[in-house]
Order: structure tokens, then sequence, then C-alpha cells
């Protein structure tokens, strides 16, 4: 039970980065609100909209449980919505004379920490609204996604 759960962690932890890659601009006038608009857009191709949660479509899921996801998922938009919304952007780094590499690298590093907390914390969420044969059957999801994604059958 704890592998499948450090599994599960793990597989959704190395998505996390590159789902928030994208996303971690500093010039939020561009991709600042929208990448994270929280309401209709979120869930529009389907309950679980990207961000390496493809897996959760593959279990039978009751209707109680799609919706308890839909408010973890909203909740965790919320959280990056502010984080991005508290952030300086780019020219926060800069004067006239240099660029404050240290600011730049200790700012990026805590946001990508809480990030990961933020990711973490939802999945912890979901994992304890499933059943134990879900649980089980996210086990043998997630091998076979990683199987295919390293070409190993």
């Amino acid at each position: 039970m704890r592998k499948g759960l450090f599994i599960l962690i793990t597989a959704s932890l190395l998505s996390v980065s590159g789902a928030f890659a994208k996303h971690q601009t500093d010039d939020l006038s561009r991709h600042g609100k929208h990448a994270f608009k929280v309401g209709e857009t979120i869930c529009e191709n389907g309950f679980i909209g990207g961000h390496g949660d493809k897996f959760l479509e593959k279990l039978d899921l009751s209707l109680e449980q799609k919706e308890q996801i839909k408010l973890l998922q909203k909740e965790m938009f919320l959280k990056i919505e502010a984080i991005f919304e508290n952030t300086g952007g780019l020219k926060t780094y800069f004067d006239k004379n240099s660029f404050n590499k240290e600011a730049f690298l200790n700012d990026k590093k805590e946001i990508n920490d809480t990030l990961v907390d933020i990711r973490a914390d939802y999945l912890d969420k979901i994992y304890n609204i499933l059943t134990d044969i879900q649980k089980e059957e996210i086990y043998e999801i997630l091998g076979k996604i990683e199987n295919r994604k390293w070409g190993k059958h």
C-alpha cells in the first residue's frame, strides 16, 4: 500500500514540474490569470483537466468522487493563482546596473517548493477519497503508464 502511494506521489511530482514550468513565467500580464482561471475552463476537457491526472479517468469513480475531485482541483488552482498574483515579475530582479541572480534563484526555488507542496496536498486528499479497490487500481494504472512512457511492455 505504501509503495503504491509512493509511486502515485512520485509520478505526480514528476509531472507537476513540467506542467507548472510552462506557467511559471514572469510576464504575468501574458500568462498570469488565464493560465490558472478557476471555474468553467478548469474542467472543460472532462472532470480532470490535464496536469498529470489522466490516470484518475481510468478509475470507476462515483459521481460524488468526481465532484469532490473537481472541488479539490479548484482549490489547488486558487492556491496556485494566488502564488502567481503575488510575484513581482522579472523586472523585480533588475536595476540599471545589475541582475540579482541570488534573489531570482531563491524566489523561484520557493515558488517551486510551494507548488510541489500544493500538489502533494491535492494528491493526498484525492487518495483519501478513493476506495481501497481504487487505491490498488491506481498502482496498476500508473505502472502501465510508466511502462508505456519508457517503452517497456
